[in-house]
C-alpha cells in the first residue's frame, strides 16, 4: 500500500520503483520514471502519483493484479504528453489498457511523444483502447477488434514489441501512422493470421530496419491483400534486419511486391514447416546488400532458391553479391541450393559455409531436379566460392562426395577451416586434384566417418601412385575406422 502524500507533484526529476523487486534500469536515461507493481488500476492511485505519472518519460508497469482497464478515465487530451516509453508486462485479466471518455469516443487519441510501447503477457488483452458506443465496432466480436484502431495516433513510435497477447489483428485498416517505425517484434501471438492488413499500410514503414515474427502459430501471410492494384509497390525499403520463426506461412515473399528485400541485410528463418523454398529466382537480382543468411529446421525445404518458370533471359551467373555466410541446419529435404542457373553460379564474397544435418542433400548447385548420377559430388563445376575461407560439413548422409575433379579456377583457394563429421558414405575427403587449392588450409578436423578410407585420394599414373604435398594443416581425426 502506497501512504497517501508521499511524492509531491513539484517534483522535476525521478526515479520511483514501487512494488517488489525490480530489474536495473534501462539504459536509455529519462529524467522522469515511473515503474510499477500494484494491484489496482493507475486510477486508484495518490493524487500526487498519479500527477507524477502524467509527467513521467518512462512508465512500466508488471504483474497488475485484478486489473481489467489499466487507465479507466482519461483526463484531458495531453494526459501522456511527455510519455516516451510504455511497458506493460505479466498481468494475466487486463482486456484494455485504457478508456476512452464517451464525449471525446470519436476524437483522436495521440500519444505525439512515445518512442518504445511493449505490451507482454497479457493473455487477456482485447484492445488498447476502450470505448463505450462507438459506432461500427459494437457488432464486431471480441477477437476482430484490432489492437490499435483508427482513432489512434503513434506519429512518432519506433519500436513495438507484442509478446504473448491473443488479439487477431494489430492494426485497423485504417491505421496510419508507423512512418517511424523502425523495429518492429511480434513473439507468441496465437491468434494472428497477418501483420499488414494491404500493402498501401506496409507502405508506410519507410524507417522499418527491423522486422522479427516469432511464434505465431496461426499466421498465414505477413502482408493480406486482395487489391491486384497495389501490386508493384516497394514496401519497407529500410529493412536490414528480418527473423521468421515458428510460423506457419508458405511463401515468406509476396508475389509481384518489392517488398522488404531491397536493403535486406539479414535473414534468419527457423521452424517454418510450411516453405518448400526460401526464395524464388525472379526476386534474386534485388537481393543486393543481403549478406547473412541461416535457415534452420524447416522441415520441408527442399531447395533454396525455385527456378520453376525460370527463361533463358534470366539466368545470371551471379546472384547474391554481397553474401558473406550461409548457414543451413536441419533441413531433412533440403537437396540442393538450387538448380538450373546457367553455367556455373559464382558467390564472390563468402567467406563462411555451413550445411549441417542436411541428410537428404547430394549436390549444392543441381543441373535438373532430379540428379541422376549416384555419385554427385557435393561441389561440383556448378559452383565457385573464391573467397571461401570456413567450411563446416555436419551429417550429411547422402553425400559420397565432396568435390568434383574439375573445380572453376581459385575456388576454394582461400580454405583455411575445414570440418567434416558424421559422413556415412564418404570414402575420401579430398580428390587428388583438390590437394593443390589447399595451401591456406590451417585448421581440418574429421570426425565420425566411418566408411572414411583415405583423406587424400591418390592417383595412379603408369603403375606409380602419385601424391600431393599441402602445407601441413592442425590435423584432429576421431571416431575413423
Amino acid at each position: 500500500m502506497v501512504p497517501k502524500n508521499l511524492f509531491s507533484e513539484k517534483l522535476q526529476r525521478y526515479k520511483i520503483l514501487i512494488g517488489g523487486e525490480w530489474r536495473r534500469l534501462d539504459k536509455v536515461e529519462n529524467s522522469r520514471t515511473l515503474k510499477l507493481r500494484v494491484n489496482t488500476s493507475i486510477d486508484h492511485l495518490d493524487d500526487g502519483l498519479k500527477r507524477l505519472l502524467k509527467k513521467a518519460e518512462a512508465l512500466y508497469m508488471e504483474d497488475l493484479e485484478g486489473v481489467i482497464i489499466v487507465l479507466k478515465q482519461v483526463v484531458g487530451r495531453d494526459c501522456f504528453l511527455h510519455l516516451k516509453h510504455l511497458h506493460i508486462r505479466k498481468a494475466t485479466e487486463i482486456q484494455y489498457i485504457m478508456k476512452v471518455n464517451d464525449d471525446d469516443a470519436t476524437d483522436k487519441i495521440v500519444f505525439g511523444g512515445l518512442r518504445s510501447l511493449t505490451l507482454e503477457k497479457l493473455s487477456q488483452l482485447i484492445s488498447f483502447c476502450y470505448k463505450d458506443r462507438l459506432e461500427g465496432f459494437t457488432s464486431l466480436p471480441q477477437h476482430e477488434l484490432p489492437l490499435f484502431d483508427e482513432l489512434m495516433e503513434l506519429p512518432c513510435l519506433e519500436n513495438l514489441r507484442l509478446t504473448s497477447i491473443n488479439v487477431g489483428r494489430i492494426w485497423h485498416n485504417q491505421f496510419s501512422t508507423l512512418q517511424n517505425l523502425t523495429s518492429l517484434n511480434i513473439k507468441g501471438c496465437s491468434n494472428l493470421k497477418y501483420i499488414f492488413s494491404s500493402n498501401s499500410m506496409a507502405a508506410t514503414l519507410v524507417h522499418l530496419e527491423s522486422f522479427e515474427i516469432v511464434d505465431c502459430k496461426s499466421l498465414r501471410e505477413i502482408i493480406f491483400t486482395e487489391d491486384r492494384e497495389e501490386e508493384n509497390q516497394v514496401l519497407c525499403p529500410n529493412l536490414a534486419d528480418l527473423q521468421l520463426s515458428s510460423i506457419n506461412v508458405e511463401s515468406i515473399w509476396h508475389p509481384n511486391i518489392s517488398c522488404y528485400v531491397q536493403n535486406l541485410e539479414f535473414l534468419i528463418v527457423e521452424g517454418c514447416h510450411n516453405l518448400r523454398c526460401v526464395f524464388a529466382s525472379s526476386m534474386m537480382p534485388l537481393f543486393t546488400h543481403l549478406h547473412d543468411i541461416q535457415i534452420y529446421n524447416c522441415g520441408n525445404v527442399e531447395e533454396l532458391i525455385s527456378t520453376e518458370g525460370i527463361t533463358e533471359e534470366d539466368i545470371v551467373n551471379q546472384i547474391l553479391p554481397k553474401l558473406t555466410s550461409l548457414i543451413l541446419k536441419d533441413l531433412p529435404k533440403l537437396m540442393r541450393f538450387c538448380h538450373g542457373f546457367g553455367s556455373y553460379l559464382e558467390f564472390p564474397l563468402m567467406k563462411w559455409l555451413a550445411l549441417v544435418k542436411c541428410p537428404t542433400l547430394k549436390t549444392f548447385i543441381s543441373d535438373s531436379l532430379v540428379s541422376k548420377e549416384t555419385h554427385t559430388p557435393l561441389f561440383n563445376e556448378k559452383v565457385a566460392f573464391p573467397q571461401l575461407e570456413g567450411l563446416t560439413l555436419v551429417s550429411l548422409e547422402n553425400c559420397r562426395k565432396i568435390w568434383h575433379n574439375q573445380l572453376v579456377a581459385d575456388s576454394f583457394s582461400k580454405l583455411n577451416h575445414l570440418r567434416v563429421s558424421k559422413f556415412d558414405r564418404l570414402v575420401n575427403v579430398f580428390s587428388f586434384n583438390m590437394t593443390k587449392r589447399l595451401q591456406n588450409l590451417e585448421d581440418f578436423q574429421v570426425r565420425s566417418c566411418h566408411s572414411l578410407e583415405e583423406i587424400f585420394e591418390a592417383q595412379v599414373l603408369n603403375g606409380v601412385t602419385a601424391t600431393r604435398s599441402i602445407k601441413e594443416p592442425s590435423l584432429i581425426l576421431y571416431s575413423l575406422n
